[in-house]
């Protein structure tokens, strides 16, 4: 069973960037904006992250977010990370026009503080990079078999990797072996990155991959299965080797969380290592922040 404690609310803090736009929510904006803002103001505010909301409708989110009460809005800045369509020139403009505007804003301010793209080649990296407004993040979400002949060069532009970790069918979800590797690659480079999709539920198990009746199922990835092999990949140095049984897990009582430090099997990491480790292994954005916490709580934990 896991228990609440110090390690855990390191481990969560930030954690879920919320994807209600996406399948299979599918939220419209308004929706969206409303849920995002009631998470802010709620007891497990502390393990929301980033609102992900597509460059091409940073105008619709602006009018939805104007639509709200200003009590609603919170008094702390509203943090959002964009997804950006190649080619990127235009959207990347996009995004700096936002920041700009909202940076003068006199009763509220917004700010994109990181944007996602696809890309495929060390050409489309170096690309975005160069055009990336000044002071926002790039992740740059790649498949993970491409990710070795892509690390160098998202090193060298200060950017992150990106990874998907799921979707809307079972062939969609890469397998351990695959994730394992990437999670190992990129802390062994010190490259940060953030996963998407499929990570609705804290450990490795077989669950509905819609909310439809009629979903086809599959066994899933868990958010704690990949951040706590990212966290021991970073303090005990694993290989991907190493990861995959972490990954692999699928029993709730191997992972242990104290106010000390994690632990799995016969492996641990202090407080300290998992703060670093954060630095690198930095968030999954979810369709749903409801779903992640209620079954990590459902397990024993409480924020």
């Amino acid at each position: 069973m896991i228990q609440a404690a110090t390690a855990l609310d390191v481990l969560m803090r930030g954690l879920i960037d919320y994807a209600g736009l996406f399948p299979p929510a599918a939220h419209n904006m308004a929706e969206t904006v409303r849920r995002y803002a009631r998470y802010r103001l709620g007891r497990d505010a502390s393990a929301l992250g980033r609102f992900v909301v597509p460059a091409a409708r940073l105008m619709e989110w602006e009018q939805s977010l104007a639509a709200l009460p200003a009590d609603a809005r919170g008094r702390d800045a509203w943090r959002l990370t964009a997804l950006v369509a190649l080619p990127a020139a235009k959207e990347l403009a996009a995004v700096a026009g936002f920041n700009q505007r909202e940076s003068t804003g006199l009763d509220f301010q917004a700010r994109v503080s990181s944007i996602e793209v696809k890309v495929t080649s060390p050409e489309d990296v170096r690309r975005v990079a160069s055009q990336a407004p000044t002071g926002v993040e790039v992740f740059f979400e790649c498949a993970p078999g491409d990710l070795k002949s892509l690390l160098e060069d998202i090193r060298a532009a200060g950017g992150g990797a990106k990874i998907r970790t799921g979707g809307l069918v079972p062939s969609a979800i890469p397998p351990p072996g695959a994730v394992a590797e990437f999670v190992a690659d990129c802390v062994a480079a010190a490259v940060p990155f953030k996963a998407t999709a499929g990570l609705h539920h804290p450990v490795r198990a077989e669950h509905a991959l819609t909310y439809e009746p009629d979903s086809p199922r599959a066994v899933m990835h868990g958010f704690l299965n990949v951040f706590v092999a990212a966290t021991l990949a970073h303090a005990c140095g694993l290989d991907a080797g190493g990861v995959l049984p972490i990954l692999e897990e699928t029993s709730a009582g191997a992972f242990r969380f104290s106010d000390a430090g994690l632990a799995w099997r016969n492996f641990s990491a202090t407080v300290e290592h998992i703060a670093r480790a954060r630095d690198l292994a930095r968030s999954f954005g979810s369709c749903s922040f409801e779903e992640p916490i209620a079954d990590l709580k459902a397990l024993g934990a409480h924020l």
